[in-house]
C-alpha cells in the first residue's frame, strides 16, 4: 500500500467496505450456527471458513485504521506545510507592497516639494495682480472663479483627483483654464497693447 498516494478518504472507504463485509459474514455465521450445533459437517466447514474471513477482515481493519491515522497525520502535515508556504508568500507580497508604498510616498514627497513653491508663487502672482489693479484703480468683475484663492482651487483639484472623484466636479476645467478665463480681460489687454506697438 502506497501511503503517499492514498488519501484518508480512500482508506475510510476501504474501512467502510470491510465493516460491511463483516456484517454480512456475521449474518451468515448466525444462519449456520444452529446447523453446526446440530452436527452438520458442511455447515461447520462453512462456519470455519467464515470465521477465518472474519479474522482476516478484522486484522485488515486494524491495519487500515492505523493507516487512516497515519494518512490523517500526513495530510495535516501537508496542509500545514501548504499553509506555511501560503503565509510566507503573503508576507513576501506584503513586504513588496510596503516597499512599493515607500517608493510612491517618496514620489509624493518630491511632488510636494515641487508643488508647494508653485502654490506660493501662485498666491504671490495673484496678490501682485490685485495690488497692481488697486494701484491702477481698475477693479475687475466681482465673483469670477479663479481671481482669488487659485492655490486653494488647485489643492482641491488635486484632492478630488487623488480620491478619483473628478467626474463629480461641476467645473471640469484645469487650473490653467480657470486662471486664463478669470484674467482673460487682462491677457487680452496685454495682447492689444502689444499689437498697438
Amino acid at each position: 500500500m502506497d501511503t503517499v498516494s492514498i488519501t484518508v478518504h480512500q482508506i475510510e472507504a476501504q474501512i467502510a467496505d470491510g465493516r460491511e463485509r463483516l456484517a454480512q459474514l456475521d449474518l451468515e455465521a448466525q444462519g449456520l450456527a444452529m446447523s453446526v450445533v446440530s452436527g452438520d459437517k458442511d455447515a461447520a466447514a462453512s462456519l470455519a471458513s467464515i470465521n477465518v474471513q472474519i479474522q482476516q477482515i478484522t486484522a485488515d481493519l486494524a491495519v487500515l485504521e492505523r493507516a487512516r491515522l497515519s494518512a490523517a497525520q500526513e495530510q495535516r502535515a501537508a496542509n500545514e506545510a501548504l499553509a506555511i508556504a501560503a503565509r510566507a508568500r503573503h508576507m513576501a507580497d506584503a513586504r513588496a507592497s510596503a516597499a512599493r508604498l515607500i517608493e510612491i510616498a517618496q514620489k509624493i514627497d518630491r511632488a510636494h516639494a515641487a508643488i508647494l513653491p508653485a502654490l506660493k508663487d501662485l498666491d504671490a502672482a495673484e496678490l501682485a495682480i490685485w495690488n497692481s489693479l488697486r494701484l491702477a484703480s481698475a477693479q475687475p468683475s466681482v465673483g469670477v472663479v479663479g481671481q482669488r484663492n487659485l492655490a486653494i482651487l488647485a489643492m482641491d483639484r488635486l484632492s478630488v483627483a487623488a480620491t478619483g472623484k473628478t467626474m463629480f466636479l461641476s467645473d471640469q476645467r484645469c487650473v490653467e483654464e480657470v486662471a486664463a478665463t478669470a484674467w482673460a480681460s487682462l491677457l487680452a489687454s496685454e495682447k492689444d497693447e502689444a499689437s498697438d506697438d
